[in-house]
C-alpha cells in the first residue's frame, strides 16, 4: 500500500503535524488526515482500514521503549488512578494499560522506575 507512505510523508513534511491517518472506506476511496494534535488530544475512528502514524515526540510520555519481552512501553507524564490510566492508555491506538504478571516484568518495573527517577513506578507493584 504505497498510500501509507506518502501520507506518512505528507506529515513528516509539515512541521506542525504530529499525526497522520491513511485509510480506506468501503468503496475503496482513500484519504490521508494529518494533525497537529497527539494521540490522547484525538478521536479514533473504527469502521474503516485505517493506519495511525505517531511521531514519538507526540506521544504524551517521560519514558518509553522496547523492553526486554519485545513490548513497547509508554510511562504517561500523568498520575492518575487504575480506572483513568486504562482510559488514557486506550486513547493512544495500540497501546493498553500495562498489567505485569510475571516477574521479568516487575524487573521491567523497578528499571522503569530507577531510570526515569520515578520511585513510585517501583513502589505500584
Amino acid at each position: 500500500m504505497s498510500f501509507l507512505g506518502g501520507c506518512k510523508l505528507s506529515c513528516k513534511d509539515d512541521d506542525r503535524c504530529v499525526v497522520a491517518s491513511a485509510s480506506v472506506s468501503g468503496g475503496g476511496e482513500f484519504s490521508c488526515l494529518l494533525s497537529s494534535k497527539g494521540p490522547t488530544e484525538t478521536t479514533v475512528l473504527s469502521g474503516y482500514e485505517t493506519y495511525y502514524f505517531y511521531w514519538f515526540d507526540s506521544l504524551p510520555a517521560t519514558d518509553f521503549g522496547v523492553k526486554e519481552d519485545g513490548l513497547l512501553y509508554l510511562m504517561g507524564n500523568i498520575n492518575v488512578n487504575f480506572t483513568d490510566a486504562r482510559i488514557w492508555c486506550s486513547k493512544i491506538p495500540g497501546f493498553r494499560l500495562a498489567i505485569f504478571k510475571r516477574s521479568i516484568q516487575f524487573s521491567m518495573v523497578v528499571q522503569i522506575g530507577k531510570a526515569t527517577g520515578n520511585a513510585r513506578v517501583s513502589l505500584i507493584w
